[in-house]
Parts: C-alpha cells; sequence; structure tokens
C-alpha cells in the first residue's frame, strides 16, 4: 500500500473519532467536521512524508485543538463585540416609537444573522463593523479568502432581502 492509500485508509478510520473529539470543546458537529476536514487538509499540505504514520493521529490532535480553541476565541471576541454594539445602543435615549422600530430591526438583524453559519457570521461582522479588509479576515477566522467573499456576498443577500420594505 502506497502512502496516498495509507492516509486515505487512515483518514476513513480516524475521522469519526478526531470529530468526537473536537465536538468535546462544546462545538457543534458541523464545526467539528470542518475542523477535522481542516486539520486532515493541513497535514496533507504540510506532506504526509514529513510526519511518520505513527504520528499522524498525534499531529492531527494537535491541530484540532488548536483550531477549535481558535474558534472558540473568535466566537468569544464575537459575542463581546455583540455586548458592546448593544449596549452602546441602550445607552442613546429613545422616543417610544424609536425604541420600538430599532428593537424590531434589532430582531430582523439577529434572525438574519443566526442564520448564517459562525465563519460566515463572523467574516461579515469583521467587514461591517470593524471594515477589515477581505485578506485580514481570512487570516483571523483561517480561510481562504475566496471564501470570504463567498460568506459577506451571502450575508449581504440575505440582508437585502430580508430588510426591504
Amino acid at each position: 500500500m502506497g502512502k496516498d492509500e495509507e492516509f486515505t485508509a487512515f483518514v476513513k478510520r480516524f475521522r469519526p473519532r478526531l470529530i468526537v473529539y473536537i465536538k468535546g470543546f462544546g462545538l457543534s458537529t458541523e464545526d467539528a467536521e470542518q475542523i477535522a476536514q481542516e486539520s486532515f487538509t493541513r497535514l496533507w499540505e504540510k506532506g504526509i512524508d514529513s510526519v511518520p504514520p505513527e504520528k499522524w493521529r498525534f499531529w492531527l490532535m494537535h491541530v484540532a485543538r488548536n483550531l477549535a480553541l481558535d474558534m472558540l476565541t473568535e466566537r468569544q471576541k464575537l459575542n463581546k463585540h455583540n455586548d458592546e454594539v448593544t449596549e452602546g445602543l441602550q445607552r442613546r435615549t429613545l422616543n417610544p416609537d424609536e425604541e420600538y422600530l430599532l428593537a424590531e430591526l434589532f430582531a430582523e438583524i439577529t434572525e438574519l444573522l443566526n442564520t448564517l453559519s459562525d465563519r460566515c457570521r463572523a467574516a461579515f461582522l469583521l467587514r461591517v463593523l470593524e471594515g477589515c479588509s477581505y485578506k485580514e479576515i481570512a487570516d483571523r477566522l483561517q480561510m481562504p479568502e475566496g471564501m470570504v467573499a463567498q460568506c459577506i456576498h451571502r450575508a449581504r443577500n440575505r440582508a437585502r432581502l430580508a430588510l426591504k420594505p
């Protein structure tokens, strides 16, 4: 069996265990699958010859752990940012009509954001609220720029549809 076949067999055998390990960090199945895929991709890109096969498992668990912790940290930052925005909106005194309209708008925006995947929501918020470039977002979220562009495009389209008068 060649290295490629050995790696393919390893992925099929170890992938379910890696996903369970990642879910242990409190992440969803979707997030765990995404991190597992990214971990296997990084091993492949590093070069399967550069890591002995008997160490693939430990190398992958290390990478998956770091990716899971990065995702959780990014979510904490987003939650903190959302709290700061909410706090800022609450400080300004509004008349009852403005409060009602703002509450409706906030509910619509929150509902819209909740329809996006965590990564797309993060990319969109980084672009809109912090003015980050696609490259900065890609670096922060560890995803390709093309995926960042796709996420932001998808979020904007959903926003246009949801917020049409």
